[in-house]
């Protein structure tokens, strides 16, 4: 049992390398990913299955050596902008004029512009913890990240009084 473990870690291990280098030079193509992944297990897609991995590629890309922290921040504001802007975009951005009331309807949407950076530069921030967290120990690593992922989630629940639609428990 232990030894088919340890093969399919290798394994998992041995893809995620190789696939490194095949795009090294597209350096933020698994936050990209990680983010796409984000966007479809969200509102207005719901295919919540992908919410089990879609921050695997966003910490693959956080742990490995050499990324620089403007690199590492970059890629989780990536993932964070990504992955929050179709659910933003659904809500606020497909809300029907309200007849005579142009000014405001557009100050509605354009607030939350503010909001969708903010949670991106909180996604490069999560990748540049888990970054400096992070250790030898796939399980550690594995528990670092979902701990942070849940701290952020946290925060942003407490921030917006309960209500974070693009949160990984709503998927």
């Amino acid at each position: 049992e232990h030894s088919r473990i340890v093969t399919k870690k290798r394994r998992l291990s041995r893809l995620l390398r190789d696939y490194t280098k095949a795009v090294g030079p597209h350096r933020y193509s698994l936050p990209i990913v990680s983010g796409i992944l984000l966007a479809l297990a969200f509102y207005p897609f719901y295919f919540w299955p992908l919410a089990f991995a879609a921050l695997a590629p966003l910490f693959h890309f956080a742990a490995q050596m050499g990324r620089r922290r403007r690199e590492l921040f970059f890629g989780g504001f990536l993932c964070g902008l990504i992955g929050v802007a179709p659910p933003v975009y659904s809500s606020l951005f497909q809300m029907r004029l309200l007849q005579g009331d142009e000014l405001f309807s557009y100050l509605v949407r354009a607030s939350a512009l503010p909001m969708l950076a903010l949670v991106a530069c909180a996604f490069g921030a999560l990748a540049l913890s888990f970054a400096l967290l992070r250790s030898r120990s796939w399980l550690f690593n594995s528990l670092i990240g979902a701990a942070l992922y849940g701290a952020l989630e946290s925060g942003f629940m407490r921030l917006l009084g309960g209500y974070y639609l693009p949160s990984l428990s709503y998927a």
